[in-house]
């Protein structure tokens, strides 16, 4: 074989190789790996309303950035959308934060930084941030298609606004793909709004991630619900743990 055909034969090779680029699969392993029990339930439940309630530090915004990560590398041209309480809070919890985590896992990604948008290089998948502060902000939402939809600091939300986002902007459409709808939050002061009434004890909309196989949920189709603590964030420090194990989603709310 001729020089020339040897390395065309091995530019053909390099290009194959990067045309298979990443091992999703590998990268979903770690990310699973990387999560506590609490947060491997939430990214793994494939119910389609899902909710958390955690608490501070529980590392809610973790075991986010990881369901977009995991739906992302599974789902070609994936269409994701990640909503904070405005584009500057979206922005500081999310970000920086999904750069780092894209680096470290070695996948190729494209950030709009004007947009907002992350998207994959090998299967197209796209996520972008968005703010929920005014209506006019959330009606760019309206009649657009998703796969899956996370509300950050679903208590910290105006009530009337969350439940115009979540009831007349995002569900109507969630079907096409058969998407996500997921909020997560920690307790708020005012006991009142949907994420409240998903979350709040004994609450007729949710049932418990961990009772799913309970034979009056087998058909369930309303909220699935999740709730971790502090403690199981392996990241935090006993001295951080200032809640005792026999704390209840109650207590969560009423101190908060």
């Amino acid at each position: 074989m001729s020089v020339r055909a040897d390395l065309l034969l091995a530019g053909r090779k390099r290009q194959r190789t990067a045309d298979a680029g990443e091992d999703f699969a590998l990268i979903r392993r770690t990310l699973l790996e990387s999560l506590h029990p609490g947060q491997r339930d939430f990214a793994l439940d494939r119910g389609r309303r899902l909710a958390a309630i955690v608490g501070r530090g529980g590392g809610k915004t973790t075991v986010g950035r990881a369901r977009y990560l995991l739906r992302m590398t599974e789902t070609r041209r994936a269409k994701c959308v990640y909503v904070g309480l405005s584009r500057p809070h979206a922005e500081e919890l999310m970000w920086r934060q999904l750069k780092e985590a894209v680096e470290q896992l070695e996948i190729r990604a494209r950030f709009n930084e004007t947009k907002l948008t992350c998207t994959l290089v090998k299967n197209g998948a796209t996520l972008k941030l968005v703010g929920a502060d005014d209506k006019k902000e959330i009606d760019k939402l309206r009649g657009k298609p998703w796969h899956e939809v996370g509300i950050d600091e679903a208590a910290a939300h105006a009530p009337k606004l969350l439940g115009y986002l979540v009831d007349e902007v995002i569900t109507p459409r969630l079907g096409d793909y058969g998407g996500t709808l997921w909020m997560m939050g920690t307790a708020g002061y005012v006991l009142d709004g949907l994420f409240y009434q998903i979350t709040m004890p004994g609450s007729e909309i949710s049932r418990l991630y961990t009772e799913r196989e309970k034979p009056e949920y087998i058909d369930w189709d309303k909220w699935s619900l999740h709730r971790w603590w502090v403690w199981d964030n392996t990241l935090v420090g006993h001295r951080e743990r200032g809640c005792s194990a026999g704390c209840q989603v109650s207590h969560l709310w009423q101190e908060a």
